[in-house]
C-alpha cells in the first residue's frame, strides 16, 4: 500500500522548515514532492525536513529534465 508524502505525520511542519532551509527550491517542487506516492512513505511514522528536501530536490530535477 502506498501513500503520498503529505499524508505522513509532521509533513506541514517539515515543509515549513524545509522551505526555510532551501529557499532555492521552487514552491512547485515542494508541491510535487507532497503529491509523490510511494510504498516507502507507508513505513514512515513521521517525516522530517531532510526527507522533504530530498523529495523536493528530486522533483525539481525531474522538472528540469
Amino acid at each position: 500500500m502506498s501513500r503520498s508524502l503529505c499524508e505522513v505525520s509532521g509533513f506541514l511542519r517539515a515543509v515549513r522548515e524545509a522551505r526555510a532551509l532551501r529557499p532555492d527550491l521552487p514552491r512547485a517542487a515542494f508541491v510535487a514532492a507532497a503529491r509523490t506516492r510511494s510504498p516507502w512513505f507507508s513505513r514512515l511514522s513521521h517525516v522530517d525536513a531532510e526527507t522533504v528536501i530530498d523529495w523536493a530536490a528530486r522533483a525539481a530535477r525531474r522538472a528540469c529534465a
